[in-house]
């Protein structure tokens, strides 16, 4: 059965590639044998697991490429919700929320919230001021940029998670120049 992944949306495909980035250790694009053991975070038993990739990997390749990886994570979601693991549970898969996933951020709408939630977005002028003086005492060259081992000491005080942080920093890092500007660093 061929799963159609069309109705999926674009925040929830950023999330999925995400996640593949993270499973994917040898960065070749695809999740091996190997990298399979992100899939463990899911707390699954390993045989359903098991059922999971045999369903995913649909041409026995071994490895799953981004669309079977999608298909396999919303397997393992539908899995920890109580169903039975079968392509059949996957007909409308834009309906189907990321599964969760131990150590790693949940996925999050990229809807903003309405002012009626309660949530103030912007940085106050004491934080601002407070993240730009912990920005330039990391960034110990003076450079205007702070790498990730400049960061790596600061973000790792915060107790978080390593694969948490790491899609803090994909997130902040908007231009994907593998630093963070000014800017950036007070957004993460």
């Amino acid at each position: 059965m061929q799963v159609d992944l069309s109705s999926i949306s674009p925040s929830h495909w950023g999330y999925f590639d995400e996640l593949l980035k993270l499973a994917d250790q040898d960065g070749d694009g695809k999740v091996g044998v190997k990298d399979a053991m992100f899939f463990r975070k899911s707390g699954l038993p390993l045989p359903t697991l098991g059922e999971v990739w045999q369903l995913a990997d649909a041409n026995r390749a071994g490895k799953l490429g981004r669309d079977e990886f999608v298909i396999a994570l919303l397997l393992i979601s539908q899995a920890q919700q109580g169903r039975p693991v079968a392509l059949d549970s996957l007909r409308t898969p834009g309906a189907i929320q990321p599964p969760k996933l131990d150590g790693v951020a949940p996925f999050a709408s990229q809807q903003q919230p309405s002012s009626s939630a309660g949530f103030n977005w912007t940085v106050s002028a004491n934080d601002r001021k407070r993240y730009t003086d912990l920005f330039r005492a990391t960034d110990d060259n003076n450079d205007g940029f702070i790498t990730g081992s400049q960061a790596r000491n600061l973000l790792t005080k915060s107790g978080l998670p390593y694969t948490t942080l790491s899609h803090i920093w994909a997130l902040s890092d908007a231009d994907k120049d593998q630093q963070l500007d000014l800017q950036e660093f007070i957004i993460a």
